[in-house]
């Protein structure tokens, strides 16, 4: 039998497996929306919902405002009066040239670059994994462990047998939601593994070293705030681990220390712009802080994160006492300290202001999944697939339950529920309101068209107003003067009128400072005088 020669065995990786592995790993994460997609009723429009809904539609209206025009930021979930800020542009630019330009819808555009972003951040992770190991085999099976190997299920009854996921309201621990999460997630992602690869991988003169270290930093810290402080933190608690070592390690520190100042600049710029009234308390600023999650347990947690928690610490405690050298002591002692430090900030980021379910998606499973694999194939030089293969089935039901429920999340492909699926002419008079209104003009409607109006036509609309009150506007128990008092109040200028406005049985007409300026079968369009 022919053997591969070496280039053979190259080329067969990177051209074969990588791209193969790559593409099966994005298409499980998308298939939930796709498969959504093609459930849509003949009569409905998807609004591509793939997760939390007032996150879903807040990320859409950003995308929105690059379709408007609007490069710039604005929160569409209120009607206050805002400066738009220069913030999220991983939204609002491809919204702009692929929207306003080219003419495609918000919806398409997001999950298009939720795909392109997707694809990004795994042929990044494949990088990182190959830049500190050299091996393939070590590479591949980190790649498994991360995104094959998932949480530990909780047995919730044996007979009949009954699984449940550990702390299912957390987001971003499941391998269906890794793959392809929010766009600053994503792409936050990439640059931060791009900043440590280049960091420790890359040779090249001091001057360049620092410069793209801080590009690299500030592209983080523009993207996903959040991953950037699991790196500021890291690189704090590795720098300690300098200091005591020799003086050799001083073009290291300053290469650390200039790279982060770089950042400066933004972080001002975020504490002044998105620490106000507003984006302070959307971006969970510590100046509005509020603990907004359950409480945290240890255990939960760690099984929740899976084999690779064990199999990880195992692995750290093996590459340190090994012969072996697997990793550069420096890479080594960071990649350790980085789950330890994430972990840190999870369990303890409300007493320092940081939200801990956001520090959550952190990419602590990375150097998990690395040691794990580092591990496996030491211990099981001959038989490592399969203890992946076991490994993966073990966690099989936790994989089951997170795929499921991210497919059923918005319905059950029985009842199409028009949050999700609103009609072709609920989205006709959106649409109407997008050519025809200013961008971030607001737009009174319950619920429903609150939320969709904002990724679909780039209206604002005030989330934190009481239904109740709507409704008694829309229900004509407001007398005129009231009613114009609480629109200017709120300032709204447009008034929608569908099913859900129309359920106590008022009629907007009633009042005379509105003008129709819109209407078919299912909606009326308001414009206040």
């Amino acid at each position: 039998m022919q053997k591969f020669t070496n280039q053979e065995k190259n080329n067969l990786f990177w051209y074969f497996l990588v791209p193969v592995l790559i593409s099966i790993t994005l298409i499980i994460s998308l298939s939930p929306w796709f498969f959504e997609f093609l459930a849509t009723p003949v009569n409905r429009v998807f609004s591509g919902i793939n997760r939390w809904s007032v996150d879903y539609f807040l990320y859409l209206s950003y995308v929105e405002l690059g379709r408007r025009g609007q490069l710039l930021t604005k929160l569409l979930f209120t009607t206050a009066p805002q400066k738009p800020v220069f913030a999220h542009l991983v939204y609002t630019l491809p919204g702009l040239v692929f929207g306003k330009f080219l003419g495609l819808s918000s919806v398409f555009i997001y999950h298009l670059f939720r795909g392109l972003y997707g694809l990004m951040f795994l042929i990044t992770t494949i990088i990182f994994f190959y830049s500190f190991t050299k091996s393939k085999i070590i590479t591949l099976l980190s790649f498994l462990l991360t995104f094959y190997v998932s949480g530990f299920a909780k047995v919730d009854s044996w007979s009949p047998l009954k699984f449940s996921r550990q702390l299912d309201w957390l987001q971003e621990q499941n391998i269906i939601e890794r793959a392809t999460g929010p766009l600053h997630y994503s792409l936050g992602f990439v640059f931060f593994l791009l900043a440590i690869v280049w960091f420790f991988r890359v040779k090249t003169k001091p001057l360049i070293k620092f410069l793209v270290f801080g590009l690299l930093l500030n592209l983080t810290l523009f993207s996903n705030p959040f991953s950037y402080l699991v790196a500021g933190f890291t690189f704090v608690v590795y720098s300690l681990f300098l200091l005591i070592g020799n003086h050799k390690n001083i073009k290291e520190l300053l290469a650390i220390i200039l790279g982060f100042l770089t950042t400066l600049p933004l972080i001002f710029y975020y504490q002044i712009v998105l620490s106000g009234e507003i984006w302070g308390k959307t971006g969970m600023s510590p100046k509005y802080y509020v603990v907004t999650h359950p409480p945290l347990y240890f255990w939960p947690t760690i099984l929740s994160i899976g084999p690779i928690f064990f199999l990880g610490i195992t692995g750290i405690i093996y590459c340190w006492q090994s012969k072996k050298q697997f990793l550069g002591k420096k890479e080594f002692i960071f990649l350790a300290l980085w789950p330890i430090v994430q972990s840190l900030l999870f369990f303890f980021g409300d007493y320092l202001k940081i939200h801990p379910l956001r520090i959550f998606s952190g990419l602590y499973y990375l150097p998990l999944a690395l040691f794990s694999a580092i591990f496996v194939k030491e211990i099981f030089p001959k038989k490592f697939w399969l203890v992946i293969f076991i490994l993966f089935v073990i966690t099989f039901p936790n994989y089951y339950l997170s795929y499921i429920d991210r497919l059923y999340a918005f319905t059950n492909f029985k009842e199409f529920g028009r949050f999700s699926y609103p009609t072709k002419k609920q989205v006709e008079a959106l649409r109407f309101l997008e050519k025809n209104s200013p961008v971030g003009s607001g737009l009174l409607a319950m619920y429903e068209i609150s939320s969709l109006s904002i990724g679909f036509s780039g209206n604002s609309s005030e989330f934190s107003l009481d239904q109740q009150i709507k409704a008694r506007f829309y229900n004509n128990q407001m007398d005129n003067q009231e009613a114009l008092n609480f629109l200017k109040k709120n300032h709204f200028d447009y008034v929608y009128f569908g099913y859900q406005e129309a359920y106590g049985g008022g009629n907007p007409e009633k009042y005379p400072f509105l003008k129709k300026i819109f209407e078919n079968e299912e909606a009326k369009i308001y414009k206040v005088k």
